[in-house]
């Protein structure tokens, strides 16, 4: 038996996803200890020459977020900018680092992103101290699953069980909420900003290299072995080599519950009471793993936002 050590992108993860299960409690502090140990790890991985992909651009972004609703601009900022290094093409970051420039009083860091996304305008909620955030983060469907190589059994292989981004999009209801209700206060299509499948079959195929020159080595030390024991018994040695060679399987193990990808939609409202409905591919849907539920109240959560903080819904979708 050998220890796992998981994957760099897992070992990022597992503060990510920390991080996010505080914020499903509403404990922004231990949030953003994971979110510190987080930068931790990617600053190792960056300065160790790690590949790219595992520069997560999900706990950076993230981790701006909730820097951002602590008040805490200037981090805010940072985070957000090392996330557009990353991810420069995740759209919703263009607002963003206008925003986050303006209330960390960065005014030629400001003037430089207007010149780069003239599209963005100036919003007067950015200074309105009455106006707050519903983020939601959706996890959509099951990473990718290990199985042995058809042409060789010994090395694994990743199979796709959920493909692609899903649609998402978030409606939010002021008061009490009712399947006949209609008029909505907002309204916000989720963006998709970090894949499971992709970033795992990088560095399984990163990898591949080390697997190979792992196993060569194996089955060198298992040769000798064989040969010491046909030395002194030739039919013995014979089944040696034999069984050693049946037990060198493929190493299947990985975090088998994450999901397939992230996707994250943003919705600035005033402070109050709010009702939030979830919709994929133009279906409402609940949590879990049951079918899609026709019953709109199967998709609404109740939440309570407060001027100039963030309300965080962490939402996992099974399929």
């Amino acid at each position: 038996m050998v220890q796992y050590k998981g994957e760099d992108f897992e070992k990022v993860l597992i503060n990510n996803m920390n991080a996010m299960n505080f914020l499903a409690l509403g404990r922004l502090e231990e949030a953003l200890v994971e979110v510190r140990r987080v930068n931790e790890k990617l600053y190792k991985l960056k300065a160790d020459g790690k590949k790219d992909f595992n520069q997560s651009p999900l706990a950076l972004y993230l981790g701006a977020m909730i820097w951002e609703s602590d008040r805490k601009y200037d981090d805010a900022y940072i985070a957000y900018k090392k996330t557009y290094d990353v991810f420069p093409d995740y759209r919703p970051l263009r607002e963003d680092l206008i925003r986050a420039g303006i209330r960390a009083q960065r005014p030629e860091e400001v003037e430089k992103w207007k010149k780069l996304f003239p599209e963005v305008t100036i919003k007067p909620e950015w200074r309105d101290r009455t106006m707050g955030e519903i983020v939601v983060v959706y996890m959509h469907g099951w990473g990718p699953r290990k199985y042995p190589r058809p042409e060789n059994p010994r090395f694994p292989r990743l199979v796709s069980v959920t493909r692609g981004f899903p649609n998402f999009s978030v409606s939010v209801y002021q008061g009490d909420y009712s399947p006949q209700q209609t008029a909505m206060t907002s309204y916000a299509n989720g963006y998709p900003i970090y894949s499971i499948d992709d970033v795992a079959i990088k560095a399984l195929e990163a990898d591949y290299g080390r697997l190979i020159g792992s196993r060569m080595a194996g089955v060198a030390t298992k040769t000798v072995l064989a040969d010491q024991l046909r030395q002194k018994d030739n039919t013995l040695g014979q089944l040696a080599w034999i069984a050693m060679n049946l037990s060198d399987r493929a190493d299947l193990r990985q975090w088998s519950t994450l999901p397939s990808s992230f996707s994250i939609a943003r919705i600035p409202v005033k402070s109050g009471k709010y009702n939030v409905r979830m919709q994929s591919n133009g279906v409402v849907v609940s949590e879990g793993s049951e079918g899609d539920q026709h019953t709109p109240f199967a998709a609404v959560r109740s939440v309570t936002v407060k001027g100039l903080e963030k309300t965080f819904l962490i939402w996992r979708r099974l399929h």
